[in-house]
């Protein structure tokens, strides 16, 4: 059952115990209530699914650097605006730098070849490694590469750069770690190895707990959220008998139900318990 938080706050004002109640309190007995029932159970049903898009790594033709120089010069490229900001390394080198694009065949590093040399017409790699994420991730309950079957790991940024201060190696991602959120506050996380081919990348995550305010009055409430629960939670509130125990009895029935959906666990027995299965059939 879906409504909007003005329509709840709304029925509420209308109740003996809620009328001439100030706006401000009500919404803060209900985002309250709503923690209440956030953080009471591990609810399946807040988990949401993404797919982070990776892509293709670009390659075609050859550029040229002065050594100590900033200016990219390409020979049969087509340098893209979607390539600023991305990363770019030079065939024959270790380092990486972050590319700016200027027009289809010249560009920019963001500081100084780290070169004794030129570079003259050699091959060079530029790739994503840094991807948004939704910016109502709360935590990140799975990260899946499908090509590979097996899910991305989580490293820390400081054991990224201690084991792979390079980032040499390009394909399918492997470890994942959480990067500094951009000017606009958009989340953002690094894959490495980095991506050279485009592919999704299946993400499931555990919202934010949501808060209202006035301005969110057109908000749909979410459809893991209880309605019946929330409003006995919020009468509770604001005084009046016997809501408190229907709010505890709605979240114990959601709760229950909420079980129900949980797939099943497989259970494992310690090895101590099952290592003499293997020396009956031995025997």
């Amino acid at each position: 059952m879906s409504e909007t938080f003005g329509n709840f706050r709304m029925r509420v004002s209308k109740t003996a115990e809620g009328a001439g109640v100030d706006t401000d309190l009500l919404n803060g007995y209900i985002n309250g209530r709503i923690e209440t029932i956030y953080r009471s159970f591990p609810w399946t049903r807040l988990n949401t699914e993404t797919t982070i898009q990776t892509v293709a790594a670009y390659t075609d033709g050859t550029v040229s650097i002065v050594a100590g120089g900033t200016a990219v010069t390409g020979v049969d490229t087509v340098f893209t605006t979607a390539m600023t900001g991305r990363r770019i390394r030079f065939e024959g080198t270790t380092e990486y730098y972050t590319f700016t694009r200027l027009t289809g065949t010249t560009g920019t590093i963001e500081r100084a070849l780290e070169e004794d040399n030129d570079l003259e017409d050699v091959g060079f790699t530029i790739w994503q490694a840094i991807y948004e994420i939704p910016d109502d991730v709360a935590e990140v309950l799975s990260f899946t590469c499908p090509n590979l079957n097996q899910p991305i790991a989580q490293k820390s940024q400081a054991w990224l750069d201690t084991y792979h201060a390079s980032r040499i190696e390009y394909g399918h991602p492997i470890y994942w770690t959480t990067f500094a959120d951009d000017s606009d506050d958009d989340k953002r996380v690094e894959l490495y190895p980095g991506p050279n081919a485009a592919e999704g990348l299946p993400l499931e995550y555990k919202p934010l707990q949501p808060t209202y305010t006035d301005s969110d009055t057109a908000e749909v409430f979410p459809d893991w959220l209880h309605i019946p629960c929330l409003f006995s939670g919020v009468l509770a509130d604001l005084g009046r008998a016997g809501e408190e125990k229907k709010f505890q009895d709605y979240l114990a029935v959601n709760q229950i139900d909420d079980t129900r959906r949980m797939s099943p666990v497989k259970m494992r027995s310690e090895d101590r318990f099952t290592r003499h299965r293997g020396d009956r059939m031995m025997n």
